[in-house]
């Protein structure tokens, strides 16, 4: 049955990867409705060199706010379960711990970002992506691979950041509603705009969920979430600009005990707040400076605790960025960053945090409208380990005649064992070494018919040393000498006839300690398909596919989804959604339960 199952969903993939190709065989672009409009230039923000990502030579991802909105889905965590590289697994219902692997590197090793703020968690060291919403996002740029040069400590498998909204145009108001499945129900309400030398963007939602039980006992698993995001900026004389970026989260949620019988659950509440003051400073037409000193605040506490089980997190974070256009071809960025992080463990009974400092440059140059070069290092000074020396090296070139885009990169990474990882009691270990990887990829970028079909695929390969795992069945820690992940990334987009486009992505994994042996959570293939089609212009329909193989104990499975929206009036939108369409039975995390065939539905009104 089992290699049924296989054989049956290799089929699969392979039938859509060749279904765009069978439908450009329908009647030409031109004779199709709708003529394919020119898409805009992307910036990425995450490489601070301020790159188109047609320019940039690496690997990344810009998830765009049509994107978001077009997807249905209400989180960020759900938004990156189909991005490339991604593997995103949650321990239960909404509102479950949601944590991602980016490449191979442990849920440790990915930098996430709020607005450039970083909110890893300094107790766990990974980033819970159950609470984050879509509320006022405008973008989320992936950048994969070590990324220390550009970020320091955890950008090991690469850097998430997540962008808010910029107010513009005339002010507006929107409420929104959607409720569905496990008595779910989500409200928001949104203003954005600008007057004058002013704008802002600000959002507020209230969420709640009865859920189901993430261990298939006899009670549900309720979750609630209040989330308020803010941005404001104000454009003032002499091309100085400031900005106020804030987000606060304050969470419950309910959690099956792992030693418990029936309806035994604890609950757990989380608060989160991150603030950044970026302050902008055009010094001259070829140079600016950006200050952005930005805070981040989080802390979780047990319900059920016989006396208070609180565990916080704090960042402290100063960056100063340099940015000077020497010519058209030539540019470079340096600056610094001081950051403090603090954790504190109230039952276990720890405290602790560290002070860094890091000082970056990075230079890029163009030559002949053809190549591209990017080069640039890093020097850490950690209060607590040796200071590491990090580099990245990255190119690019264009055939002129067939578009065709070569691309190659090689660059070095680090990440310093987290608090719990030294300190917490019976787990943590003195005398650990921060984790360190070199990583090389090279890939080719193609596009066809006029722009109409873009296709990419990347091979990368990942070594590292000191790499800091809980295997299971103990879960205990153990540093293996070393490891090493390796695989492809591949991508086809097209826009279709009749106003359709469809996207395809396939990663394939091999992860491996020094020994041979395959490292846990680790799945070899994950595949996701989108589909979609504008009928007219009111009503909009998506499709989606996705896959993921056998990862340790846990089953392969597919899930299919639909999503769908119709402009009623100018002002109102009807929404609506399936979630895991054929009622697949699986689980992401193992003995963890995942939702059946459910639906939601909902409207968004424009004042």
């Amino acid at each position: 049955m089992k290699g049924h199952f296989v054989k049956r969903n290799t089929m699969i993939i392979g039938a859509l990867y060749l279904l765009p190709f069978g439908i450009l065989g329908f009647p030409s672009y031109s004779q199709a409705e709708g003529a394919v409009e020119k898409l805009e230039s992307i910036e990425i923000t995450s490489n601070r060199l301020k790159t188109s990502i047609e320019q940039y030579a690496g690997s990344a991802t810009v998830i765009t706010e049509e994107e978001i909105k077009q997807s249905g889905k209400i989180h960020v965590g759900d938004i990156l379960r189909d991005a490339l590289g991604v593997d995103l697994r949650q321990s239960g219902p909404m509102g479950a711990t949601s944590t991602l692997f980016l490449r191979g590197a442990g849920s440790e090793s990915t930098l996430v970002l709020i607005d450039g703020v970083q909110v890893n968690s300094n107790t766990l060291g990974s980033y819970n992506f159950a609470d984050l919403n879509v509320d006022n996002v405008q973008k989320i740029e992936i950048l994969r691979g070590p990324q220390s040069t550009l970020w320091g400590s955890d950008a090991v498998g690469g850097v998430i950041n997540i962008i808010t909204k910029k107010g513009s145009g005339k002010p507006a108001t929107y409420a929104s509603f959607e409720g569905g499945s496990f008595s779910t129900y989500k409200e928001t309400i949104g203003a954005s705009g600008q007057n004058g030398r002013l704008d802002y963007s600000v959002t507020a939602s209230r969420t709640d969920s009865a859920g189901f039980s993430a261990r298939n006992l006899n009670e549900n698993d309720g979750y609630e979430n209040t989330t308020l995001s803010a941005r404001g900026g104000a454009n003032l004389e002499g091309d100085l600009r400031i900005d106020f970026i804030g987000r606060y989260s304050a969470s419950d949620v309910d959690i099956d005990a792992l030693n418990g019988g029936d309806d035994f659950t604890r609950q757990s509440g989380t608060k989160t707040f991150n603030v950044s003051l970026p302050i902008n400073k055009q010094i001259t037409d070829w140079w600016d400076i950006t200050f952005r000193p930005s805070y981040f605040y989080e802390v979780a506490r047990d319900a059920q605790a016989t006396k208070e089980d609180a565990i916080y997190s704090r960042n402290i974070t100063l960056d100063l960025q340099n940015n000077i256009e020497i010519n058209e071809n030539v540019s470079t960025v340096f600056g610094m960053e001081y950051q403090r992080l603090a954790g504190h463990n109230v039952l276990q009974n720890f405290k602790h945090d560290n002070h860094n400092y890091g000082f970056f440059m990075q230079a890029r140059m163009n030559w002949m409208e053809a190549w591209s070069f990017t080069g640039g290092f890093r020097k850490d000074l950690l209060s607590e380990f040796e200071d590491p020396l990090t580099y990245r090296f990255e190119g690019a070139y264009r055939i002129a005649s067939t578009g065709t885009k070569i691309h190659t990169s090689y660059s070095t990474g680090f990440r310093a064992p987290t608090f719990n990882q030294q300190f917490f009691p019976n787990f943590g270990r003195a005398g650990l070494k921060p984790e360190e990887s070199k990583g090389w990829e090279a890939g080719v970028k193609q596009s066809l018919l006029e722009d109409r079909v873009h296709f990419d695929i990347t091979y990368f390969e990942t070594r590292f040393t000191n790499l800091l795992i809980t295997p299971p069945p103990t879960f205990a820690l153990v540093q293996v000498g070393t490891a090493k992940t390796n695989g492809t990334e591949t991508e086809i987009r097209a826009q279709l006839p009749y106003r359709s486009q469809i996207s395809i992505n396939h990663s394939w994994l091999e992860a491996r300690d020094g020994n041979g042996t395959k490292l846990a959570n680790r799945s070899k293939h994950r595949f996701s398909t989108q589909l979609s089609k504008d009928f007219g212009k009111d009503f909009n329909l998506l499709v989606g596919l996705r896959f993921r193989s056998r990862a340790g104990t846990v089953d392969p499975f597919k899930t299919v989804r639909i999503a769908a929206k119709y402009q009623v009036t100018s002002q109102l939108k009807l929404t609506a959604r399936i979630e895991n369409l054929f009622d697949e039975h699986y689980e992401e995390v193992s003995t963890f339960s995942t939702a059946g065939v459910s639906g939601y539905a909902g409207f968004v009104y424009d004042f």
